[in-house]
């Protein structure tokens, strides 16, 4: 009885000894923020065609290390800095179709990381995103993609 009292006290000290704030994270040095760009594979398509979306995020803003015990509950950390480039975002965006309605996005899982997008119905589009990010405002994309679809041939 003893012995399995002493082994749950051993097993919380240990627990305790682990806890987040006996550690070091990140935070932004003064203020982070991040630009997103946007591309397709084509911006000339045919109804049903499938087009591939691809995304990066770039980083902006030094990082510094600092003991997680020295935080309040309200700031924000990161147990790494976010990398200055993040080539392939495209399944950690928002994108934006407009006019809405027409398009259906990620039809199947894609190990390359892109996104797909297949519009039903012939004419012009504005593709566009957002995307959240670490101690910063949300960001929409730099730029904006317009998109030619024609009828099925």
């Amino acid at each position: 009885m003893y012995l399995r009292i002493l082994v749950l006290v051993l097993c919380a000290c240990l627990a305790a000894s682990c806890h987040s704030e006996s550690r070091f994270v990140f935070i932004p040095e003064n203020e982070s923020s991040a630009t997103l760009s946007i591309g397709v594979n084509t911006v000339h398509a045919a109804t049903g065609e499938e087009i591939l979306l691809s995304a990066s995020r770039k980083n902006h803003g030094a990082w510094v290390e600092v003991p997680h015990k020295s935080l309040s509950p309200d700031d924000c950390w990161m147990v790494q800095p976010p990398d200055p480039v993040e080539q392939e975002v495209a399944g950690n965006v928002r994108w934006l179709l407009a006019p809405l309605g027409q398009g259906k996005f990620n039809l199947g899982l894609r190990e390359d990381g892109k996104r797909t997008l297949v519009i039903s119905e012939p004419g012009t589009y504005t593709l566009t995103a957002t995307s959240s990010v670490w101690c910063g405002e949300s960001v929409a994309s730099e730029n904006r993609i317009v998109l030619n679809i024609s009828p099925d041939q």
